[in-house]
């Protein structure tokens, strides 16, 4: 169990974008001022604060067998980078704390890809 545990808390740390960049918890403007400092926690609490539960989050999942477990790595976690953008975009408009179904949406993408890459290992 401790080690199925710390298994699923990295491959969930890996889902979360902003966990691929430097820039996990607000970024330079083009002043050099930091804007939107706390995404971080908005984004990472967004699941248990907006009610995605972990059926929702693992409903339909089916393991997949992996041939190369290193290269499904470094996949999962360009896929997971590819959103950094968008979790800035979602949180500028403020739907990180106030949800639209495009911003549960994205969350609900996210998480779902956490559990499946648990689910694959």
């Amino acid at each position: 169990m401790k080690y199925a545990g710390v298994l699923a808390h990295f491959t969930g740390d890996l889902s979360m974008p902003l966990h691929t960049t430097r820039d996990y918890d607000g970024k330079k403007g083009a002043d050099g001022a930091w804007v939107q400092r706390g995404i971080h926690a908005r984004i990472d609490a967004f699941p248990e604060r907006h009610g995605l539960s972990s059926k929702e989050i693992s409903q339909h999942l089916e393991p997949t067998q992996l041939e190369d477990v290193w290269a499904e790595v470094l996949h999962c976690i360009e896929e997971s980078h590819k959103r950094v953008g968008r979790c800035y975009e979602l949180d500028a408009q403020g739907t990180m704390e106030r949800p639209t179904a495009e911003s549960r949406a994205f969350i609900l993408e996210c998480c779902r890809c956490g559990a499946q890459f648990t689910l694959d290992l």
